[in-house]
């Protein structure tokens, strides 16, 4: 759908739990909306199972982006995306978005956050 949407835990039929991220949003898009300039990084860690036949998501973080679209002095479009650490380097309506949608809980906030999640 071009916009972030809920990321869930979800328990299958045989009771075995996992998670569902319905829509990561846009990494890059000329689409001029707010909620489509929005987008994450999903990281997710597994393991093997003792039998090492078959291995489980342990985890789940996400990184929130944002994409700046500027026009270059020839007339070319440049996009960027930034990691959001700071809410307040974003319009408001992306903040709630995040809020909403995501929520902190499995958010990383910082760059150094990342790089020690990144480690484990």
């Amino acid at each position: 759908p071009h916009v972030v949407r809920k990321i869930e835990e979800y328990t299958t039929k045989d009771q075995r739990k996992t998670m569902i991220a319905y829509s990561l949003g846009n990494f890059v898009s000329n689409q001029p909306w707010t909620p489509n300039k929005l987008g994450m990084l999903l990281y997710l860690k597994f393991k093997d199972n003792e039998d090492q036949k078959a291995f489980g998501l342990t985890d789940i973080k996400y990184i929130p982006l944002w994409t700046i679209r500027t026009i270059e002095k020839d007339s070319t479009a440049k996009f960027r995306i930034y990691p959001v650490w700071d809410d307040k380097k974003i319009p408001a309506e992306a903040k709630n978005i995040i809020d909403k949608q995501l929520g902190n809980e499995k958010r990383i906030n910082s760059e150094q956050e990342a790089t020690t999640y990144l480690k484990k």
